[in-house]
């Protein structure tokens, strides 16, 4: 009781006085999306943010949609795909802790693109391949599946290969939630897309003088040349 009357005067104090709360290393759970290959199927300790009457994300490999790319860390990893009919797959997660306002992150992990992602097209119900480039937009908010702040985004995936991408951002309120989601090229055109997911790291707290800046490589675990606004250096 006394701890928690201290933890508790603790956030009153720091509230009060204005001083900002000091970030921590936010892990993420299942950070590499671990669970049985599976159609429709949210990974574990994720959740589901897809639209109403469409089938959640799948956990990959899995012949049914002729994807049979290895995991770039474990056995299995995360497909998202964009549809036809202006819908995209998504999932989220609540933070083990909040963002810090105004505190500057890190967050890294492995993307590709699968060549053969076979299923059925929502507009003319014939099987297509959704095999288009698309991009990943990291969202935070007050609750499951919020979109408060547009963290980041990639460029658009387009290579086979797993590459490392870490992207830096700065949160704007004490966020609670987590979702990540695929994107079109543009609000303009709706297409059959994906990408694949891996080996999230941990949120890491950073200075903010590279706030904005996309770092990318193949993906071999070494060091990574930078890349800003989606142009190499």
């Amino acid at each position: 009781m006394k701890k928690l009357f201290t933890i508790l005067f603790t956030i009153v104090c720091l509230t009060a006085c204005g001083q900002k709360p000091e970030p921590i290393v936010i892990t993420l759970k299942n950070p590499s999306f671990e669970d049985t290959p599976s159609i429709g199927i949210t990974p574990s300790q994720w959740v589901n943010c897809g639209f109403p009457k469409e089938t959640p994300p799948d956990i990959q490999p899995n012949s049914t949609f002729a994807v049979k790319k290895a995991a770039f860390d474990g056995e299995t990893y995360l497909g998202l795909v964009t549809r036809d009919n202006w819908t995209w797959e998504r999932i989220g997660q609540a933070l083990v802790a909040p963002l810090v306002k105004d505190q500057c992150y890190s967050l890294s992990f492995s993307a590709a693109k699968s060549n053969a992602y076979v299923s059925v097209s929502r507009i003319t119900n014939d099987m297509v391949n959704y095999n288009t480039p698309v991009k990943l937009r990291i969202w935070a908010g007050f609750y499951a599946c919020q979109e408060a702040q547009l963290l980041a985004e990639t460029p658009f995936v387009g290579h086979e290969q797993w590459e490392n991408y870490v992207l830096i951002f700065q949160a704007n309120q004490p966020f609670t939630h987590l979702m990540l989601e695929a994107y079109y090229a543009s609000a303009k055109q709706a297409y059959c897309g994906n990408i694949l997911l891996d080996h999230f790291s941990a949120i890491t707290p950073i200075a903010c003088a590279d706030s904005g800046a996309i770092k990318k490589i193949p993906a071999t675990k070494g060091k990574m040349p930078v890349i800003r606004n989606g142009v190499p250096e």
